[in-house]
């Protein structure tokens, strides 16, 4: 098995982190929809490696000269892919991935970094908004 490595992108330059480590990766697939990492995996990924952007961006995605540059003279592959196909919604690839939690087959504890009770929700909400937190994936727990 390989090691899992974690980098805490707000105390390190991931891109340089992760290009030191690898020497730029095969393949990066983007699933956030954050303009910012879109961008990144064009300066992760090696000469004629392949990228797949997934996350959906809410606002303009602009790639800087000297990256867009990286792309071309790279010959680096972007692929656009959707997720959620069936209808009606929620599809089977939804229930699919739940039963994968709900059984262990799928960890998603290193994703979550805040768990709450209902009665923090709207409290909660409003300092993501604030941005008073950092997160990654608040988990609502209904039974507490």
């Amino acid at each position: 098995m390989r090691p899992t490595i974690l980098i805490n992108s707000a105390k390190t330059n991931a891109t340089e982190k992760i290009n030191e480590l690898t020497g730029g990766v095969q393949i990066a697939i983007e699933t956030a929809g954050v303009p910012f990492t879109q961008v990144q995996t064009a300066e992760i990924t090696r000469d004629h490696g392949k990228i797949l952007l997934l996350g959906t961006a809410h606002k303009d995605v602009t790639f800087p000269a000297a990256t867009f540059e990286r792309i071309i003279r790279g010959e680096i592959t972007l692929t656009g892919s959707w997720n959620s196909y069936s209808a009606p919604f929620p599809g089977q690839e939804w229930q699919t991935i739940i039963d994968f939690i709900g059984n262990g087959s799928l960890d998603m504890s290193e994703f979550i970094t805040h768990t709450i009770t209902l009665t923090d929700l709207p409290k909660t909400i409003q300092q993501m908004a604030d941005r008073e937190f950092s997160f990654n994936k608040v988990l609502v727990d209904l039974n507490k």
